[in-house]
């Protein structure tokens, strides 16, 4: 079971005038699984058709499109008139004492019923306790880590009209592991920059990447793959939406002006290694 269907099964209707919620299909009473009709007669009513003009149950037709026994059970377990001729139906989040969803509350119930991915804790340990990482980059690798980004193949996979191959090779489908690391364009980057990294035989598994290029070699070297990895991101976006060219010596300037900042404990003082705490704040501002 996904977490779509774990949440769908914990939203229900409260009935308002009956005009929004649609007679079939949806849940709109507290037993609506043990009664919910699977009749061929099934049609686009809403709740309100079952009413009459004083917000009573027409028992006449919910006999006629349940039967007996459901109509029965509506009428006798949903006081009528329902909460007012003018006041709308909404959808409540029954997980919730309120009925409103937020999304604590939707983690809370997903959890312990979705397999979540299994990573490896060093990693995330690298990811979450690497000093001198900017909360923006620690939470870029999670997404990195959790499939988050943003690119081709992910959107394309629920956007019809979304194009999958990579916006700059054109070749291979746009997902993180070719984004960041397989694409010609990163590839050139990557191996002009002071590292000289390459990508071509990294592992296609994204957190056995992430290990390999994050966990391999200390965490002095962790931060600073971190900061060239999210300097690779932000130029990528200003490439693909701008147009602006990127180049070796812009990157390692990106990357080398996030490695000169120093996040203590997650707070936003930060102190300048090069530049003086005047400069820092302008960094931060560009970044």
């Amino acid at each position: 079971m996904n977490a779509r269907q774990v949440l769908q099964q914990h939203v229900t209707w409260q009935l308002g005038n009956g005009s929004v919620c649609g007679a079939f299909g949806q849940p709109w009473h507290s037993f609506w699984t043990q009664v919910n009709p699977s009749s061929s007669r099934q049609r686009p009513l809403s709740v309100s058709h079952f009413l009459n003009p004083s917000g009573q149950w027409d028992c006449g037709k919910l006999i006629e499109e349940f039967g007996f026994a459901i109509a029965l059970f509506i009428s006798m377990s949903i006081t009528s008139p329902l909460l007012g001729k003018t006041r709308a139906d909404r959808l409540i989040f029954t997980y919730a004492r309120n009925g409103q969803f937020t999304l604590k509350k939707a983690y809370h119930l997903v959890a312990p019923e979705v397999a979540l991915p299994n990573f490896p804790p060093d990693l995330l340990r690298l990811i979450w306790h690497t000093k001198g990482l900017l909360p923006r980059i620690r939470l870029f690798l999670w997404k990195v880590l959790h499939n988050g980004l943003p690119l081709g193949d992910l959107i394309g996979r629920r956007v019809s009209n979304i194009s999958r191959p990579c916006s700059l090779c054109g070749f291979h489908a746009e997902t993180i592991q070719h984004a960041l690391f397989k694409c010609p364009w990163a590839q050139s980057l990557w191996f002009a920059s002071s590292l000289g990294l390459h990508t071509d035989d990294l592992p296609e598994n994204i957190s056995e990447l992430l290990k390999t290029v994050l966990g391999s070699e200390g965490e002095d070297i962790a931060r600073i793959v971190a900061n060239h990895l999210w300097a690779l991101w932000k130029l990528r976006c200003i490439e693909v939406f701008q147009g602006k060219n990127a180049t070796p010596q812009s990157f390692m300037a990106l990357a080398t002006s996030y490695s000169k900042l120093t996040v203590d404990a997650g707070l936003a003082s930060c102190r300048a290694v090069g530049p003086t705490p005047q400069n820092c704040s302008q960094v931060l501002l560009r970044a």
